[in-house]
């Protein structure tokens, strides 16, 4: 694939990301988070069925075909990902209603500590390549690696089993869905959703080629892959002490 293809589908892996979350927080009370954790566990599931799909598609279709699994099992797996994403910003509120920034900013390190543990991961099975430029270790096959995001989903998959989950502070309150649309109609809050969305996606494509970046500046994949491990560690241990700098 070219770059501009790769693009595309990693883009499948964000397009839909943010759109979804909004959506499905209008109607997370009504639905229940039990039952759309359990429908992001299936997405998640079905995208790696598709997107593992890719080489028996590329045999039977060529190309195209092995770009459109790839492509659908990216913006599949976004789409569990904005509907978990809807669920767990208000359940953790809803679970620590007097201390939610602290709580929240621990939920979202989360985010930093996959980064950690993936950019650890993929430098641990990318091909060893000496000094000369050869490859002396083949790479771990790409399937596998792929399918390293199998183990937190059968992780969180599992601990939904049992469990019972509470309303929000809006239905909790007796705010309806409908009220909850016209405040997003508000200017401020209006202005506060489009920032907060143009911020999201420069976040996200950007890490989703940052080890492209920073390797080349640096001129070597593994510096840059390190580097971005680096400001990841940052970004967690940050994380866990934003609560109170954020009260004050």
């Amino acid at each position: 694939f070219t770059m501009t293809e790769l693009g595309t589908i990693t883009g499948g892996g964000l397009t839909g990301f943010g759109i979804v979350i909004i959506l499905t927080s209008l109607f997370a009370d009504w639905i229940g988070y039990g039952k759309l954790m359990t429908a992001a566990f299936v997405l998640h599931f079905i995208s790696a069925v598709i997107t593992l799909a890719a080489p028996a598609a590329f045999a039977a279709g060529g190309k195209d075909a092995a770009f459109m699994c790839l492509f659908w099992g990216m913006f599949i797996f976004a789409v569990g990902n904005g509907v978990c994403e809807a669920v767990v910003n208000p359940l953790t509120a809803t679970l620590f209603p007097k201390n939610k920034t602290h709580y929240l900013n621990i939920l979202h390190a989360g985010w930093p500590a996959g980064l950690v543990i993936g950019g650890l991961a993929s430098a641990l099975m990318a091909a060893g390549v000496d000094a000369d430029g050869n490859i002396t270790t083949p790479a771990v096959d790409w399937k596998i690696q792929m399918s390293l995001f199998l183990v937190p989903v059968i992780l969180y998959g599992g601990m939904l089993i049992g469990q019972k989950f509470p309303k929000s502070e809006a239905a909790s309150a007796g705010i309806s869905v409908g009220e909850m649309i016209g405040s997003v109609m508000a200017p401020l809050f209006f202005v506060l959703l489009l920032l907060h969305a143009l911020v999201g996606y420069v976040e996200l494509g950007t890490d989703s080629w940052i080890s492209k970046i920073t390797g080349s500046i640096m001129a070597d994949p593994q510096k840059g892959l390190m580097l971005f491990v680096y400001t990841s560690s940052l970004m967690f241990a940050l994380r866990f002490v934003a609560g109170p700098i954020v009260h004050r």
